[in-house]
């Protein structure tokens, strides 16, 4: 089974509208959310290599070594899997998206409803129904053949409108995948085994940033505050120099620390 195939089953062909999380509700967030269906994830195509399914309820996580692993978010593509050691924190069907080269090609009985779509003036909402025929069914030797046409017109009208999701012109949706994975392999010609957590990159090292983390206390209400995992990029030349200076994997570092270093070697 196909991550699509299982998403779609869970969401049902036309799900109810719901954008809480931004994807018109089609969204598994979360452990309390993904977990019921991990034996299904896990005989899903992608998943197929997964050696431990783990969930998260946040984008950021620690892993064994206190190392913070961010969650990122990947458009599935043919082919991809997901292997070794895997934390997800969602899973979401994307909306669904049309080819303009066939929204007006019949899909049943010579006829179509397209999509919706929005007048850019008056943000007016609009369809379009679209009725294929022959003119000249007209002259086939019917006698009063435009008044036959104008009839199987009407019929063929009535039926669009009595049934309209039978004619509607249908979208696809993507798959919308967003964790941090030990592995993540995209089947491709030319295309080398792709690693997602930050681990390995086609950027040389020296050229990539660092990234400092630091925690920052928001209010919740009196008395009450909220830790938040907060990041800052260091230039790649000062990589070296912020790590003898704070240590690797400190998160006890302040933004005004943080700050006051990048200022006094901005001119390295």
């Amino acid at each position: 089974m196909k991550l699509k195939e299982l998403l779609t089953e869970i969401f049902g062909e036309t799900p109810q509208i719901d954008d809480t999380f931004g994807f018109d509700g089609l969204t598994l967030y979360g452990r309390d959310n993904l977990s019921q269906y991990k034996e299904r994830i896990l005989q899903c195509d992608e998943f197929s290599e997964c050696t431990e399914l783990n969930f998260m309820n946040m984008p950021m996580i620690l892993s064994n070594d206190d190392t913070p692993l961010k969650a990122e978010s990947y458009k599935l593509v043919e082919g991809q899997k997901f292997k070794g050691v895997c934390y997800l924190l969602s899973l979401a069907l994307t909306p669904e998206v049309f080819n303009p080269d066939t929204i007006h090609t019949p899909v049943k009985d010579g006829a179509c409803i397209t999509p919706l779509v929005y007048n850019p003036e008056t943000f007016k909402p609009l369809r379009k129904i679209v009725l294929e025929y022959n003119p000249e069914r007209a002259q086939d030797g019917i006698i009063d053949g435009d008044y036959e046409l104008k009839m199987e017109m009407k019929s063929l009208l009535d039926k669009v409108l009595d049934n309209p999701y039978d004619y509607q012109v249908k979208g696809e949706r993507g798959v919308i995948v967003r964790g941090v994975f030990e592995r993540n392999e995209v089947v491709k010609e030319v295309t080398p085994t792709r690693y997602l957590t930050g681990a390995k990159s086609f950027v040389k090292e020296e050229e990539t940033p660092g990234i400092a983390y630091y925690l920052e206390a928001i209010p919740i209400k009196e008395g009450e505050v909220e830790m938040k995992l907060k990041t800052k990029l260091i230039p790649p030349h000062l990589k070296k120099l912020y790590i003898e200076t704070f240590g690797e994997k400190n998160i006890q570092v302040t933004e005004e620390e943080i700050n006051k270093f990048l200022q006094d070697n901005s001119n390295d």
